[in-house]
């Protein structure tokens, strides 16, 4: 789905270690305007946004454990194994607002049908 792309691009190796925190804003801003492009109400973009709220306050949670595990002996592994949560995370996130943008379309269409 083409309005996700800029969001989910995968990151190159240089973004991993210096991320850009304005670059996550303009996906956001740009994934906003897609959506009212298409003709999602700010209610409609409001709950595409609470997905991407809810999965990074999940990844953050994850991260936190990453601070946590370098004390532990098995620091690699464990590190390792969050990282893995977090890719899968957002996998998650990306399903959920393709998902929904489906869902929210899917209830428009049945709305205007019912109009006619």
């Amino acid at each position: 789905m083409g309005i996700l792309d800029n969001f989910f691009k995968p990151k190159d190796k240089k973004s991993e270690k210096k991320p850009d925190p304005h670059h996550r804003e303009k996906s956001k801003g740009l994934l906003i305007s897609k959506l009212k492009d298409r003709g999602f109400t700010r209610l409609e973009v409001k709950e595409v946004l609470d997905i991407i709220s809810l999965a990074e306050a999940d990844i953050q949670v994850l991260k936190d454990s990453i601070g946590e595990a370098k004390a532990n002996e098995n620091s690699v592994k464990i590190m390792a194994k969050v990282m893995n949560e977090i890719k899968s995370r957002q996998t998650e996130m990306s399903e959920e607002i393709k998902q929904k943008i489906i869902q929210i379309q899917t209830r428009k269409a049945a709305y205007k049908k019912e109009l006619s």
